[in-house]
């Protein structure tokens, strides 16, 4: 259960903020994505290196004077080390000259030499913190197009006055550590656990103005968002208090400082619930996990919620931890005495079971069943290929009904009856109508004799487990 080592690569934003734009020399751009991509190359499980003969490169650009800026560089940057380079620009449909909008900007970086596809999103329009929503569609589409692309690396343009403001943001919501370490130089975007797309911020510890100038140097057009200026928006309302925070000394560079040191406290910390993790922590195949109580009971209260929360986001496959207050009261009844009995939380079934506490995926919580196809990652925890004829199946949870059909047909080896039941309710299968097909069995194989059945079941493991302690930024910033 141990994760990947940290790179040795100094962080890009260790060397602190531009002084001019005269300083964001070609030779200080290729050293600081230098940086971002041989940190990215350590940071993924399956990735052994990035050799820039292999990479693909993706950045996202809105057209907006700062992604244009990034675009601008990593074009010449791309161009002098034969990197094939993509732009990806989202038309969210947010405004209604949006689509036109999009097209323009790929019409310019086109006659600049840059490959540009527009990804248009197709859903329900968000009525409310449309900001965070419309950042949330953003990455969905510009990862779901990487995978699909076999594109391992998306760069966004983020400089020193957005890590300001989002250290603002999350210190306005109460946020600790993890939330006021606010951006990483190399996170990864959100997505399938077997297949990692890297995010890197070359600029993130380059001052907007720097990265304007280099915009102007270069001639290249842009466009102007003024949902940007609307001050609706909490991220808009925090740039409008720069210039006074500035004057009681709370400038971008310091408050970008102090997300900084937070990213050094956070990383102590997570070595330590890694420590805590490998020596006291176990993760079956079978798409659950559990922990020695009595180790559990003698942490510190930190620690405690980060094992917890560790625990909560492997079994449950989920990208982001639950809210800090049932956190907390979970965290205390499990230490305490009597033990409780079972409790749910972000997905998750918490039982104490002798000596030991129990994480299962909550079968509840689980989707309906999707139709099945022959791979396919289901409920964001198994990765399954299916063999057979499969039209007409779906692939759904065992549940109560499917645990008793699977007996009936014989399906359950002692190592599925041996399970706890949360867990052995929450088993991939596959289904025609309300009738049981076929059981996947991690640790082997189950199936009804139809012709149609599993090929390959896959638990998450080691992909999902690399997921939950290592540092992880929310690109949604």
């Amino acid at each position: 259960m141990r994760k990947p080592a940290k790179s040795a690569v100094p962080d890009p934003g260790a060397q602190g903020p531009r002084r001019s734009g005269d300083d964001v020399t070609p030779r200080w751009f290729a050293d600081a994505m230098s940086a971002c991509l041989q940190d990215a190359a350590v940071s993924g499980e399956t990735a052994d290196a990035v050799p820039e003969a292999t990479l693909r490169l993706a950045v996202g650009c809105s057209g907006g004077p700062d992604s244009m800026a990034l675009t601008f560089m990593l074009r010449n940057w791309a161009a002098e080390r034969f990197v094939p380079l993509t732009a990806l620009i989202v038309d969210h449909g947010l405004r209604p000259e949006a689509s036109e909008e999009a097209d323009r900007v790929a019409g310019w970086l086109g006659e600049r030499g840059v490959e540009a596809v527009v990804l248009r999103y197709e859903g329900a329009r968000p009525r409310s913190n449309v900001q965070a929503q419309a950042r949330r569609m953003r990455y969905d589409l510009m990862r779901d197009w990487c995978l699909a692309q076999g594109v391992s690396v998306l760069a966004v343009a983020h400089h020193l006055e957005d890590q300001a403001e989002t250290f603002l943001l999350r210190l306005a919501r109460g946020s600790g550590v993890d939330g006021l370490s606010a951006m990483a130089p190399v996170t990864e975007v959100p997505g399938d656990p077997y297949r990692a797309v890297s995010l890197i911020r070359p600029l993130l510890d380059t001052p907007r103005g720097d990265v304007h100038t280099v915009l102007d140097q270069s001639g290249w057009p842009y466009v102007d968002d003024p949902s940007n200026r609307n001050i609706r928006h909490a991220r808009v309302r925090m740039r409008n208090l720069a210039d006074i925070l500035a004057m009681e000394g709370l400038d971008a560079k310091r408050l970008a400082g102090t997300a900084k040191a937070m990213r050094r406290a956070r990383a102590a910390l997570e070595s330590a619930t890694n420590g805590f993790l490998d020596a006291h922590a176990f993760a079956d195949p079978h798409g659950f996990a559990g922990l020695e109580r009595q180790a559990y009971v003698d942490l510190d209260d930190e620690l405690s919620l980060r094992v917890l929360t560790c625990l909560l986001r492997f079994v449950s496959g989920g990208d982001y931890p639950v809210r800090l207050e049932r956190l907390e009261k979970l965290a205390t009844a499990l230490r305490g005495e009597p033990t409780p009995g079972p409790r749910t939380l972000g997905g998750c079934r918490i039982e104490t079971r002798g000596e030991r506490i129990l994480v299962c995926r909550e079968a509840a919580a689980i989707g309906p069943a999707i139709p099945a196809q022959p791979s396919i990652l289901w409920d964001r925890r198994f990765r399954l290929d299916l063999r057979g004829d499969i039209e007409g199946l779906t692939v759904g949870k065992l549940g109560v009904d499917g645990v008793r059909q699977a007996r009936a047909l014989g399906l359950t080896a002692n190592r599925i009856e041996d399970l706890p039941g949360a867990a052995r309710a929450a088993l991939p299968s596959l289904w025609r109508n309300d009738r049981l097909i076929a059981l996947a069995d991690p640790a082997g194989e189950a199936w009804a004799g139809s012709g149609a059945g599993f090929r390959r079941v896959e638990f998450a493991g080691s992909a999902a487990w690399r997921r939950l302690c290592p540092s992880m930024s929310s690109p949604e910033e």
